[in-house]
């Protein structure tokens, strides 16, 4: 890693024996997974590190997060996940506490997705506070975004498709990168520096559900 690039944390949140929520087939813990393999991809075009709390379905902690992004001393830290629950759209949080340097980063990467999600006629659920765990516990800037719903028909469908996930990362990438307002990376030739793109997430039988503790979801905090 180089020390004199800025990092980014991704975290793709739940994973192993926490689905996280749960609709209409899909599973949390396997599209948000896919959706950080897609923004890690799309900021390998800027001068940036980046690193993800999990590769793979596996469960991580929420402290192990937030140590995973303190250690590598990241200057932000970004958790994805999906909403489930009976609404639509999408929405973002940062710690009550959050200092206006993290607030001025959620509002570009809020803004930048929106700007995305809105040709969509998606709905905007606003920015909002939240005392996550892994907002709370990290010691750089940390947004969490909430990124549709699973169990609401059009949003399921559309995070099923592989063209609208790759365009929510590059969105995602997009505001990242404005925000910390990082450099292009020169070109390189073709098949260099490159991730292969990740597989799509799998489906899943089960209904939708989720479990929460009041409004959060116990792998957000």
């Amino acid at each position: 890693m180089d020390k004199g690039k800025r990092r980014v944390v991704i975290d793709p949140g739940h994973g192993g024996k926490d689905p996280g929520a749960v609709g209409l087939g899909l599973q949390e813990k396997e599209v948000v997974l896919h959706l950080a393999q897609h923004v890690r991809r799309a900021l390998g075009g800027y001068e940036v590190d980046v690193l993800l709390t999990r590769e793979t379905d596996e469960w991580v902690s929420l402290d192990e997060r937030a140590r995973r992004a303190n250690e590598a001393d990241a200057d932000l830290f970004v958790s994805l996940h999906c909403n489930a629950g009976g609404g639509q759209g999408f929405e973002s949080y940062v710690h009550p506490a959050a200092p206006e340097r993290t607030r001025a980063i959620r509002e570009v990467l809020h803004r930048r997705v929106m700007a995305f999600l809105a040709s969509y006629g998606i709905r905007d659920r606003g920015q909002k506070e939240a005392n996550f765990a892994v907002l709370r516990k990290t010691k750089m800037p940390a947004v969490l975004l909430e990124n549709l719903f699973l169990d609401h028909p059009r949003e399921n469908a559309l995070l099923r498709e592989e063209a609208f996930r790759k365009d929510l990362a590059q969105a995602i990438a997009a505001g990242i990168a404005q925000a910390l307002g990082l450099a292009r990376r020169e070109a390189q030739p073709p098949g260099t520096g490159q991730n292969p793109s990740p597989a799509p997430p799998s489906s899943s039988a089960e209904p939708a559900e989720r479990s929460r503790n009041g409004r959060a979801k116990p792998s957000s905090g």
